[in-house]
């Protein structure tokens, strides 16, 4: 389980996050939404054991993060942050193959199971005919299936995913929640993602922690937190919602 105990971050003289807690369960989907500047990005960082707290932890599986050496962590999580590093001048096959890395000695060559785990996320993302093309010839949701596809090859329990639909039209956008969402039903995934659409995150997610001022202000279900009172106490906005006219679900509108 991956748990937030009571964790506070300051910088500068700023308190990013204020006594945060909360776990992530298996199998599960967990939005995090909130105002720009809620603390969103602080947190999955330091989720990621990319940033540290200075009071409180994160632990992973009943051990603290900052004990795990680095690529030790990169074995049980897998982080994609909102910039993406340059890979232009990869292939979406060795893109994927980085994600290998945690598993492999120094200079060690792939190995029959390296090949393997790439062949198989490539598939599972569907990037497979990408295989050999540059990746910045790809489309945005052909390139964010290709990354996803390397975090899928690092063969982790845990993926934290920093806005992956914030460049995507609405298509893409889609194509790329659809694609986790099954990566948690199929792969048995546990997801943290960062998403401002809160009727992508209802219709996806199975849990929203919703950030603001750095503080946790709702952490439930799809029903408990598809209410007026709560999504405007989140978003400082009045919304009416309305049912689906397929699924059923319930839908904010402004």
């Amino acid at each position: 389980m991956l748990r937030v105990n009571q964790m506070t971050i300051h910088r500068q003289g700023n308190t990013l996050l204020d006594n945060v807690s909360f776990d992530v369960a298996a199998r599960q989907l967990v939005a995090l939404i909130g105002h720009n500047g809620s603390g969103k990005s602080t947190l999955i960082k330091a989720l990621a054991g990319e940033m540290g707290s200075s009071k409180g932890e994160v632990s992973l599986d009943e051990r603290a993060i900052s004990d795990y050496g680095s690529k030790a962590l990169a074995r049980k999580l897998a982080y994609l942050p909102q910039q993406l590093p340059e890979a232009a001048g990869f292939t979406v096959r060795e893109l994927v193959m980085l994600g290998r890395y945690p598993h492999q000695k120094w200079l060690q060559k792939p190995s029959a199971l390296d090949h393997e785990k790439v062949v198989e996320a490539m598939r599972v993302t569907q990037v497979e005919r990408f295989a050999d093309r540059l990746t910045s010839t790809l489309s945005g949701g052909e390139r964010a299936r290709a990354w996803l596809a390397m975090c899928l090859a690092q063969d982790t329990d845990y993926l934290l995913l920093d806005e992956p639909l914030a460049a995507l039209d609405m298509h893409y956008q889609i194509e790329v929640i659809e694609l986790i969402r099954r990566l948690v039903d199929e792969q048995g995934l546990s997801v943290v993602i960062i998403i401002h659409d809160i009727n992508l995150a209802a219709q996806y997610a199975d849990r929203i922690i919703a950030l603001k001022g750095g503080r946790i202000c709702h952490n439930g279900d799809i029903a408990s937190t598809m209410q007026p009172s709560i999504l405007h106490d989140i978003f400082n906005v009045t919304m009416q919602l309305l049912t689906h006219p397929v699924t059923g679900q319930p839908v904010a509108v402004a």
